[in-house]
């Protein structure tokens, strides 16, 4: 099993309380309603950035107001999915609307638990 792991930021000029409302309102109803992507996902997780005040790390904070997480069977489930007519025509072109597509990196990984 693969995950495309999604770091996002929002549009410029949109509000944080915006991004967040329509990333997990609208968008996902998109993502979900969409049939012909959904059934090559096997989990889909949004992590919304709550706060970056108070927290001291040796790394520093992302300046991402979120990050998507997609589960796949293969990277060519994950191919397909993504190349679906019905996800290029409707939730793709969404993505435009809140995200500030420059600002996002992407990432396919495996994951190799070490704890849980």
């Amino acid at each position: 099993m693969i995950k495309l792991v999604v770091m996002i930021k929002r549009k410029p000029g949109m509000s944080k309380e915006e991004f967040h409302r329509y990333w997990n309102g609208p968008h996902a109803d998109q993502v979900l309603g969409c049939a012909d992507f959904k059934r090559h996902i096997r989990r889909y997780v949004q992590s919304h950035v709550v706060t970056q005040e108070g927290i001291k790390l040796p790394w520093g904070v992302s300046d991402h107001d979120g990050q998507a997480e997609l589960w796949f069977d293969s990277v060519d489930a994950m191919n397909t999915a993504f190349n679906e007519p019905s996800f290029l025509a409707t939730v793709h072109p969404d993505d435009a609307t809140f995200i500030d597509m420059a600002g996002c990196q992407l990432m396919v990984v495996e994951e190799i638990p070490k704890v849980g």
